[in-house]
């Protein structure tokens, strides 16, 4: 804008200029600060429901679960957004930068304990029985190609089947006739679940292609979406309510349709988050402290996402060998996420300080 500005100021402003200006603002899309904030606060779920999932508490928070399809909804949402300077080659460079070499580099820590201490995933022989004959490349590019070497590493070798498609997404979201068909993408997700096999991501990616569709939709269509919101919103939080409640109860019981119950649940509390977040958006981002960390935490995302589960490898080891004999309670578990945050937060401005800008090539931030 200060070019533009400057320029202006040279010589007298003729119509085709203000044409011209007003087509340059229009190609640069404005910041959603209600959608970088839920982006933030999908990252703590998925942060938080791994830190409980070490202690095994009696009380899990069933609303934590099945926290990656908040991070795929904004995913959507936030693709369509950017997708006016839609560039292909541009785009898959950006990925390759920001995720890919990213992945590669901060899996070789725990790569190395693996192989140094021989304390490999026992699940991996499920997809390569001869795992242990490989050569040492061949068993590294096993381990990359599943993500099966750190507990949350499943999500890239899904994620990036997205960012391939990422052409397909631009023509189905161009073309919309895809939207009309969002009912029978939701059933198809109803039906093939996210497996608990996470290494098994073309299932996985079934599984998400929904909610990514539904963030897209809601992306094209959100100021009509969140005007009918604003008019029904008791509705919402309601049915949102009911649900939370409706998961606390399940949790304690073994029902058959867990799966998909998780999955309506998260539809309705994403959309409740980013209505709340969008109708308090003025009150949020004037709170200085507030605004000042969702942001932070926003911008953060995926350097958490890289690194907050090596400090639970380690919890984890510790408590496997019984050096941590800590009873499994919810107050625990707590203090082991509040802890993962800390340590994180340490790890990240460290790797910051030491590489720079180079930084993003190591923890995509």
């Amino acid at each position: 804008m200060d070019t533009v500005n400057t320029f202006v100021a040279k010589r007298p402003t003729t119509f085709l200029d203000k044409a011209n200006i007003a087509t340059a603002v229009a190609r640069k899309p404005a910041f959603l600060d209600y959608i970088q904030n839920a982006r933030a606060i999908a990252i703590l779920f998925i942060v938080a429901i791994h830190c409980y999932g070490i202690l095994k508490p009696e009380f899990e928070p069933i609303i934590l679960q099945r926290g990656t399809l908040l991070f795929m909804f904004i995913s959507g949402f936030l693709f369509q957004y950017l997708s006016k300077r839609f560039d292909k080659k541009t785009y898959w460079y950006k990925k390759v930068q920001n995720i890919l070499v990213p992945y590669v580099l901060i899996s070789l820590p725990i790569l190395f304990i693996r192989f140094a201490t021989h304390h490999h995933n026992p699940d991996i022989t499920e997809v390569f029985p001869a795992f242990f004959t490989y050569s040492l490349p061949t068993q590294l590019v096993a381990y990359y190609i599943t993500g099966m070497h750190l507990v949350p590493f499943w999500f890239i070798p899904m994620i990036c089947f997205y960012y391939l498609l990422a052409p397909v997404f631009i023509y189905l979201d161009r073309n919309r006739t895809v939207y009309y068909f969002l009912p029978v993408f939701m059933c198809l997700s109803l039906v093939v679940t996210r497996s608990s096999e996470l290494y098994r991501f073309h299932l996985a990616f079934i599984h998400y292609l929904s909610i990514y569709l539904l963030g897209m939709f809601a992306s094209r269509y959100h100021k009509r979406l969140l005007s009918i919101t604003d008019l029904l919103w008791p509705i919402l939080i309601g049915l949102t309510f009911a649900f939370i409640v409706l998961g606390a109860i399940f949790n304690q019981k073994e029902i058959r349709f867990i799966e998909q119950f998780q999955y309506c649940q998260k539809i309705l509390l994403c959309w409740s988050i980013i209505y709340l977040l969008w109708k308090f958006n003025d009150k949020i981002m004037q709170n200085k402290f507030l605004s000042k960390n969702l942001t932070k935490l926003s911008n953060i995302s995926f350097a958490l996402y890289f690194v907050h589960y090596y400090f639970l490898y380690f919890i984890d080891y510790l408590t496997e060998n019984g050096t941590l004999n800590w009873p499994p309670t919810f107050f625990n578990s707590t203090v082991i996420f509040v802890a993962d945050l800390l340590f994180c937060f340490a790890a990240i401005a460290v790797i910051k300080a030491i590489a720079g800008s180079r930084s993003k090539y190591i923890m995509g931030y």
